[in-house]
């Protein structure tokens, strides 16, 4: 069985973008890229949306407003997701003998003190991020139908509602 991965962004893009060095094999970035925008994108945009997006990337006929969306939104999210996470995945790997902490020639990991403090900050600049793409979709909901509705069913994601609700009547 053989499938074709999808990516709101590539990981020549995430290496060219960040400080991931570019001799860092694209196999160990891509399931993390699916990883962030499965979990941590589609939750903004909800199914219908971040379908849409999936399929226009995938026929090379991204919309201009999708191309705003992900240029000015979704991607400083996402690189910032994918650097949380690549931040442990890169010093371990899992091989035949079991997981073994990464070190090449004059490296040396960083402390998992160091590790959690540098993910953490990656987390926080992705949250904002996404947080900003929310206001956005919320400010231009008229421009994308897909985002007020995703559509029906239980497998449905409908798009995060950052609105406070409570159960008390004043």
């Amino acid at each position: 069985m053989s499938f074709e991965i999808t990516l709101i962004l590539t990981p020549s893009f995430i290496k060219a973008n960040t400080i991931i060095h570019s001799n860092t094999d694209d196999n160990l970035l891509v399931p993390i890229i699916r990883d962030c925008q499965n979990l941590f994108v589609e939750p903004i945009l909800g199914s219908g949306l971040f379908d849409e997006i999936l399929a226009q990337i995938k026929a090379d006929t991204l919309t201009a407003l999708n191309i705003t969306l992900i240029d000015d939104y979704l991607a400083d999210a996402m690189m910032n997701w994918v650097l949380a996470r690549y931040v442990r995945q890169g010093t371990y790997k899992i091989t035949n003998k079991g997981s073994v902490v990464m070190s090449g020639d004059n490296a040396t990991p960083g402390s998992k003190s160091e590790l959690i403090e540098l993910q953490q900050t990656y987390l926080n600049n992705a949250e904002e991020y996404g947080t900003r793409a929310t206001l956005y979709l919320m400010e231009n909901e008229t421009d994308y139908p897909l985002y007020i509705n995703p559509g029906e069913g239980c497998d449905v994601i409908k798009p995060n509602d950052d609105s406070y609700e409570t159960g008390f009547i004043l």
